[in-house]
């Protein structure tokens, strides 16, 4: 009897842990979205997200101290938001919401390259800027979380394969904005 108690204890304790499990999953089979920056031509990758088909998701971050490494599920809201744009059913390019930034406006970057592959093996990927993109799709895309507490040494991420991709469909794209630091005091008029 006691035996019985102690499992029934065991199993109730479990579901109640269980009920913040994920519910809703990706449609897609992968989702990668990288932000970088191009240096002396050469895009180096700052932050690198990598989504699987069950929504656990990995965060490589370049940090001043070095590359943070985080891995996490994603909630039923962010999946759902992923899943409204990253479905195959239209084209990313189509989230493009304007191909030049407003008269004043500067881009001081990171360019992004978001990369998804369907189960049936279809994929999409697209090069852009931020600004220039839907609410929805930047929406969808802000999953930054703070990182864990340790760190490895480096102050690159480092994925040639990724790497050539990027910059492949960067040149497809031939609107991005130039990236510019933003104006100094001395630059403003008053």
């Amino acid at each position: 009897m006691k035996l019985i108690k102690v499992v029934l204890a065991c199993f109730v304790m479990f579901s109640a842990f269980n009920t913040n499990a994920q519910s809703t999953k990706p449609v897609f089979r992968s989702l990668t979205h990288v932000l970088y920056q191009v240096e002396s031509g050469k895009i180096i990758i700052k932050q690198l997200f990598d989504i699987d088909s069950v929504g656990n998701t990995r965060l490589q971050c370049v940090w001043p101290r070095g590359i943070s490494d985080t891995t996490y599920l994603l909630a039923d809201e962010k999946v759902a938001l992923l899943n409204s744009i990253f479905n195959d059913s239209k084209p990313l390019e189509d989230f493009v919401a304007r191909r030049r930034l407003k008269a004043g406006e500067h881009f001081p970057g990171p360019y992004e390259y978001v990369k998804y592959v369907m189960p049936n093996g279809k994929t999409g990927e697209l090069t852009f800027a931020a600004p220039l993109m839907a609410d929805n799709f930047n929406r969808a895309l802000d999953l930054f979380i703070f990182a864990g507490k340790s760190f490895r040494d480096g102050d690159v991420i480092e994925n040639a394969e990724l790497i050539r991709q990027a910059e492949l469909s960067q040149k497809k794209i031939t609107y991005l904005p130039k990236i510019e630091p933003p104006p100094t005091v001395k630059d403003l008029r008053f």
